[in-house]
């Protein structure tokens, strides 16, 4: 479908080129739809549908090591 040549045709920036020109760790799953979250500083994301889970609970534990907040378990 050559959806990466159409996106470099229109100037669009891919992931990994906008996420390098912020000068920012770029990282992603051995596979496409494995679990995969990651906690950077105050960032919490997924790779896709699956790590919500994942993401979920690392936000949890962000939120329970806020000072101040009680522990919600």
């Amino acid at each position: 479908m050559k959806v990466f040549d159409k996106l470099t045709s229109d100037g669009v920036d891919l992931v990994v080129d906008a996420v390098t020109k912020a000068e920012a760790d770029y990282s992603s799953p051995m596979h496409p739809f494995d679990d995969y979250s990651i906690t950077a500083g105050r960032v919490i994301t997924g790779a896709n549908p699956a790590s919500a889970r994942s993401a979920a609970e690392r936000a949890v534990t962000a939120f329970d090591e806020l000072p101040g907040v009680a522990p919600t378990s």
